[in-house]
């Protein structure tokens, strides 16, 4: 967090909204959210241990989106690695399935 332009010492703030200095992606999408979230954790746990921070280095893992009904678009991995209609329909509905699971309790996340 800054003020004033300067960092702010042990306040920390994630979201979809938040903006991280860095090598990590800053996108405003759940993706960064959670990835965000859990870097703050790991980042009052180092501070509460009196380790060094971590820092910030999640790597978009891709990216999709519906199109309509069994359509799709998006890419994994590598963003020239385009997929399209049913296949990225399916993908996206996995990813879905995989945020509700998380915010049920289920820890489908790992840190990158």
């Amino acid at each position: 967090m800054l003020a004033a332009g300067a960092p702010l010492p042990n306040i920390f703030a994630a979201g979809d909204c938040s903006h991280y200095a860095g090598p990590g992606f800053n996108a405003a999408s759940a993706q960064a959210a959670v990835r965000k979230g859990r870097h703050v954790a790991a980042a009052i746990g180092q501070l509460a241990a009196g380790r060094p921070l971590p820092v910030y280095r999640a790597r978009e893992l891709g990216f999709f989106l519906s199109m309509g009904t069994l359509d799709g678009i998006g890419w994994m991995g590598l963003r020239r690695g385009i997929v399209t209609g049913l296949p990225a329909f399916a993908v996206r509905e996995a990813i879905e399935a995989r945020y509700e699971l998380f915010l049920a309790g289920v820890d489908t996340f790992q840190v990158l």
